[in-house]
């Protein structure tokens, strides 16, 4: 009987945490930091981005009618991202670690001052 319980306790302790952890949280360190630039289109503007440390942004679009210039986001390990505007605009678009750019297209769908067109910018 002692045997038994030193061979379960013994099999218990040996179990740990797999190091290995098959969905790591994504290292989006690389994009963090400010992030400005123009966009244009049907709108045209200026536009500013904070990313944190733990890969969502805050994003606003000075001049977008309808609600439509402040939304958030995600950002991915790779640097492409999706971000939803307060009005139920949209953007996409992708971080370049290496050359300090972001780029993206937007999507307005008010229906009376809705429009599209895309954005660039750098880090600050």
């Amino acid at each position: 009987l002692l045997l038994a319980l030193t061979f379960i306790t013994l099999t218990f302790l040996s179990c740990s945490n797999n190091d290995d952890d098959p969905d790591p949280t994504p290292d989006t360190s690389l994009y963090q930091g400010s992030w400005s630039g123009t966009y244009s289109g049907d709108f045209n503007g200026t536009f500013t981005m904070n990313v944190k440390d733990d890969g969502t942004f805050t994003v606003q679009f000075v001049g977008i009618p309808a609600g439509g210039s402040v939304g958030s986001g995600t950002v991915t390990e790779t640097g492409t991202f999706n971000m939803t505007f307060l009005n139920g605009g949209m953007g996409t678009g992708a971080f370049n670690a290496e050359t300090d750019i972001v780029i993206g297209d937007y999507l307005n769908p008010h229906p009376t001052e809705g429009g599209s067109g895309s954005f660039e910018g750098t880090k600050n």
